[in-house]
């Protein structure tokens, strides 16, 4: 199946390390488009997926998923729109 993406292992580091993550820009819509235009496979710079790339995040995407699921009491999904109003965690790690 091939090595796991940087995502994949830093979910598994904070959750090794951290009581509580907040996940963020985990999207597998990422070359959609929302009302605010298109999701960015990156979220700091313009870099497209190549094609070994995408089949990496499609067969990585279930068991993502699952692990995140399975330890649920450690992950949230964060909203950067209410972090940016004053809400973030404070002391958990934002991966």
């Amino acid at each position: 199946d091939g090595a796991a993406s940087n995502g994949f292992f830093g979910i598994v580091f904070a959750y090794e390390r951290c009581d509580q993550v907040f996940l963020y820009g985990f999207a597998k819509e990422w070359n959609q488009n929302t009302s605010t235009g298109p999701v960015k496979y990156h979220y700091y710079d313009a870099v497209e997926p190549n094609e070994s790339q995408q089949v990496r995040d499609d067969s990585e995407a279930p068991r993502m998923v699952a692990f995140v699921a399975k330890h649920a009491s450690t992950f949230h999904y964060g909203d950067m729109a209410a972090d940016e109003e004053g809400t973030s965690s404070g002391g958990a790690a934002d991966v």
